[in-house]
Formats: C-alpha cells, sequence, structure tokens
C-alpha cells in the first residue's frame, strides 16, 4: 500500500532537496509509504526513491562521525541495506544522497548527476534542466 504521508517537519537537508526538486520542475512526493516503509520522496516520473541520509544518523562512512558504539553504526547500516534491498526488490530504483553533498555549493548539480543514473531517466529531458 501506498499513500502520503503527513509529517510536521522535515529536516533541513530535506528542505533543500525540496526546494530544488521544485526550482528543476521534478514532480516529487515527500514523505511517501511503501508498505512499512516511509521514503523521503518518491519521484514518479523515475520511478524511484530518494534518500537524504544525515551523516550522523546514518554512519556515514565518508564522514567518519563516531558512533557512541560502532554495534550501532553497523545496525543502521544494515538496516539501511535491508530497507534499500526491500524497495529494489518491488522494482523501486533508490536513489541515496548524503547530508554532505546537499551542504556542498554544487548540491543541485550532484543531484542532476544522480537523477541521470537513473535507469529510468530520460537525460534529454534532464539535459533541458541545466
Amino acid at each position: 500500500m501506498n499513500k502520503i504521508l503527513e509529517y510536521p517537519h522535515s529536516s533541513s537537508i530535506e528542505e533543500k532537496i525540496k526546494e530544488a526538486l521544485n526550482e528543476l520542475g521534478i514532480d516529487f512526493i515527500p514523505q511517501y509509504k511503501i508498505d512499512s516503509y516511509k521514503v523521503d520522496f518518491y519521484l514518479p516520473f523515475f520511478h524511484c526513491v530518494l534518500e537524504v541520509y544525515g551523516c550522523a544518523w546514518h554512519a556515514c562512512k565518508a564522514c567518519a562521525i563516531d558512533f557512541p558504539l560502532i554495534d550501532d553504526a553497523v545496525k543502521v547500516r544494515e538496516r539501511d541495506e535491508l530497507r534499500e534491498y526491500y524497495l529494489r526488490y518491488h522494482g523501486y530504483e533508490v536513489l541515496v544522497m548524503w547530508e554532505h553533498d546537499v551542504r556542498k555549493k554544487d548540491f543541485v548539480e550532484r543531484l542532476l548527476d544522480i537523477l541521470e543514473s537513473s535507469e529510468y531517466s530520460d537525460n534529454t529531458i534532464l539535459s533541458n534542466l541545466l
């Protein structure tokens, strides 16, 4: 069952992604529920899920954020991998954008790169957005 969830607050990085998607004219559904999972964004045109991972919350290896216990970081990564596998198994492409990428000045270009890598993307449409 898929449905839109109403959440009173989005994270600051989710807000930046919303603004960028709106500016690019890309249709999206925020806080979309797919079975027992809630995803940050569903992009119907691409038939994909766009997840925005906070570096601390999702134990980013690139940022080397210290977790109080290494087991916690392992559990977080395993949970994310299981969730991504489930979504892919059910036909969704899963694209991930990390907080450290969103905080960079060129994150819109990075977002476009990620969308262009989608197996469902029509690069001619995306190139018109640049």
